[in-house]
């Protein structure tokens, strides 16, 4: 697990430093660096091989896609600091340090940028969950949405890979619905009796669309695609092109929660998309649980229901606060200036300190209702 992340010259991130919880949750307006923190780990991921070998960090992969040396480094920098700085502690008291070494003027159009290494030996952190195949999940903010048929690709399922964009989580579940799920604490309170994949699935779904059923067939017997569709309890099955969005981005996000196994690194993108409000709060729940049980998660979202659900949890006691972490980016300038991040601290009362935001005269942390209000209300 990822114990500290510093990250310097990365985009927007001049320099940062965030002590991580099992359950990161990052919040804060558009554009403020949410997304190249969660890049930064993604630039890693795909990195691996050629760190190891080649001493190389890919900026364009499966996984991020930057662009070159200039779209990466901090615009403002330093010229005496034309590098970006990667440095990963993780629990196990392994150390991540990379930077990049090549002449920023003549590498500033490549895409494959050499780096000293520092730390522990690469090699070492070969079964670390950001760099496993079957440990690492990312499910991205745009995800496959409701489709007649989804491409099937048994090798990536039985890799444990759900595609970045949610595209093999039907064929994961319809091929493992008979498994239990991995940790018991995620069992949804109205059929504790059994952990079975299909039956938990279902019913944290039904959170989403009251008594949905997920269904599936192959298209033909060499299962070539494969077709999702959805019940009621009338019955009937449903394509997912006449269901909407909800349910067919919200699928893989509880899919991936409800297979994560201790150790597991899941970084999500915008759960709350297309979702009402009390799945929003719900999705947070699960990820709280999922966490408790020894799961990491990075989540990016825009929802304070998804903060919520995560605090409900804490309120039940079923997660403890220290297993939580809620940050907040902002900028020294709007839209212009480098990242500050704020780690707002949480009680085991499930309150959030808010204090250093109103000291710093911080806006923008989930306010705008109150904003709102005050105008409506003439006050």
């Amino acid at each position: 697990m990822i114990k500290n992340i510093q990250i310097k010259n990365f985009k927007s991130l001049q320099n940062i430093q965030i002590n991580c919880a099992n359950l990161n949750i990052l919040s804060g307006l558009n554009g403020m660096g949410k997304s190249s923190l969660i890049q930064t780990l993604l630039v890693l991921k795909q990195s691996y091989a050629q760190l190891l070998t080649e001493q190389k960090l890919i900026l364009v992969g499966n996984y991020a896609n930057i662009g070159n040396y200039a779209d990466a480094i901090y615009h403002n920098f330093a010229q005496e600091e034309a590098f970006i700085g990667i440095d990963i502690d993780f629990r196990c008291n392994k150390t991540l340090c990379i930077q990049t070494q090549a002449d920023y003027i003549d590498y500033k159009t490549y895409s494959e940028i050499p780096v000293t290494l520092a730390g522990s030996p690469m090699a070492l952190f070969v079964n670390e969950a950001l760099f496993s195949k079957r440990k690492f999940q990312y499910i991205q903010a745009e995800r496959v949405g409701p489709r007649d048929e989804l491409k099937v690709n048994m090798s990536e399922v039985d890799n444990k890979n759900l595609g970045t964009a949610g595209e093999f989580a039907l064929q994961y579940f319809w091929e493992r619905r008979e498994e239990d799920i991995a940790a018991a604490n995620l069992a949804h309170e109205s059929i504790k009796n059994t952990l079975r994949l299909e039956s938990q699935v279902n019913a944290w779904m039904s959170e989403i669309s009251p008594n949905v059923k997920i269904k599936a067939e192959y298209s033909d017997v060499n299962k070539s695609s494969i077709r999702p569709l959805f019940a009621y309890s009338l019955g009937q099955d449903i394509k997912a092109r006449n269901v909407g969005f909800g349910l067919s981005y919200t699928f893989p996000i509880v899919l991936v929660l409800l297979i994560a196994k201790e150790g597991d690194l899941l970084i999500i993108e915008n759960p709350e998309a297309h979702l009402h409000a009390k799945g929003q709060s719900k999705l947070g729940e699960m990820m709280a649980l999922s966490a408790q049980s020894g799961v990491q998660i990075f989540c990016e979202t825009h929802s304070e229901h998804i903060i919520n659900g995560m605090r409900i949890a804490l309120k039940k006691q079923k997660i403890s606060a220290q297993n939580a972490k809620v940050f907040y980016f902002t900028k020294t300038e709007k839209g212009e200036g480098n990242s500050i991040v704020f780690d707002i601290p949480i009680t085991e009362n499930a309150r959030l300190n808010t204090k250093e935001l109103y000291d710093n005269n911080i806006t923008g942390f989930f306010d705008q209702i109150d904003t709102d209000l005050s105008i409506i209300l003439g006050l």
